[in-house]
């Protein structure tokens, strides 16, 4: 048999590289989805600074998006903004979102992240370019396995479980996700979070300091 040539190694080393990539993202979705399930998700209620959050997740994508031409700008709004929750969980959640937004976005186009603060509540605004959503598509969101039906622009995979698991997340951190899209015009993917006050409590703080005092 011949040998490959580097050329042809590369490809193949690739190809193989995505297949783990893609088994990898599988096996982690589905040991949250049973996570989940099992309401075995346990997150904390801590101070989380949501610009030190968003500014991690330009720094992890930065280089990814650049790989499409696609300029993440970021926008904050409040750069003080506190929001109450698990800070792995909220950087799970805005992984993902801003993932999708690269993913599903055209070469060469715009994906911006801004932070606000609101009444009672701090949120994060991820909005771009692409395709945007029909009517049946928006109503089909955050579902165990649904298919939409706009396709990553640079080959990307998808699994369907990504936008119910985060839901779920920000659910359980007393926050929610939600859509705004226009076809043809983009999306817009929002986080809510409660705001931190100093009154509240972790479950297990308030535990520990009641049986430090009986």
């Amino acid at each position: 048999m011949d040998e490959l040539s580097e050329k042809e190694t590369k490809a193949f080393s690739g190809e193989i590289s995505k297949s783990a990539t893609r088994m990898l993202d599988i096996v982690n979705n589905l040991l949250d989805v049973r996570s989940i399930e099992d309401n075995e998700m346990q997150l904390s209620k801590e101070p989380c600074k949501i610009t030190d959050c968003v500014n991690r997740v330009y720094r992890d994508f930065e280089g990814i998006a650049a790989k499409k031409n696609i300029t993440i700008e970021i926008q904050h709004q409040d750069p003080d903004a506190i929001a109450c929750g698990d800070d792995g969980a909220i950087l799970q959640v805005l992984d993902n979102l801003v993932s999708n937004a690269i993913k599903y976005s055209p070469y060469a186009s715009l994906v911006t992240i801004q932070t606000m603060s609101l009444e009672e509540a701090v949120g994060i605004e991820i909005i771009d370019e692409g395709p945007g959503l029909s009517i049946e598509d928006q109503t089909k969101l955050f579902k165990k396995f649904t298919r939409l039906t706009p396709q990553p622009t640079g080959n990307e995979t998808a699994n369907g479980l990504g936008l119910w698991i985060i839901d779920r997340i920000a659910s359980s951190m007393g926050g929610k996700v939600f859509c705004k899209s226009v076809l043809k015009k983009g999306s817009t993917f929002s986080l809510r979070l409660p705001v931190w006050s100093p009154s509240i409590e972790a479950p297990e703080a308030a535990s520990e300091a009641t049986s430090a005092e009986s």
